[in-house]
């Protein structure tokens, strides 16, 4: 089935798998603007940039958890979304991601100079973050999730 976006036709299914990427961006942008808003607050109030920034980052990841969990892989939460497994893990993708962004920085920003270096850290790191939150901290559970298409599955298959 083809649905008009803008006036161009676009096939159902491409718009599904164009919606977890958006939505992931989508609150990665949120996320960031609270990070900003806790640097620029605390900045007012004399802490020290580093200080604010690290902070911000903190406040920020986790809101980002929630989220994720509630908006962006909402329809593979099971029962419980929220749970102190999950959020731990997400402590450890998110540290993940932080190493990855620095290492591609420290090794590309003497080529490519630091606003370029750090526009790929931050690219690197952010599709490392969105491999390890699709594939490992909010997989997919096929038995208690159902199929691909976001519908139930049975609780029991008849034989």
């Amino acid at each position: 089935m083809r649905v008009d976006v803008l006036g161009i036709g676009v096939a159902r299914p491409c718009l599904a798998a164009l919606r977890r990427p958006a939505t992931f961006a989508a609150v990665g942008l949120l996320c960031f603007g609270v990070q900003l808003g806790v640097l620029l607050l605390l900045r007012a109030v004399g802490v020290p940039a580093w200080l604010g920034n690290g902070i911000g980052f903190v406040v920020s990841a986790q809101l980002n958890f929630l989220l994720s969990a509630l908006v962006t892989w909402g329809d593979r939460r099971g029962r419980r979304a929220v749970t102190v497994g999950r959020w731990a893990s997400y402590q450890g993708s998110t540290l993940l991601a932080l190493a990855v962004n620095v290492g591609v920085f420290t090794l590309t920003s003497p080529l490519l100079g630091d606003p370029l270096g750090a526009a790929v850290g931050v690219v690197t790191g952010t599709v490392v973050t969105y491999a390890v939150n699709n594939w490992v901290i909010f997989r997919r559970n096929e038995w208690r999730e159902g199929p691909v298409d976001g519908r139930s599955a049975p609780a029991e298959v008849a034989p």
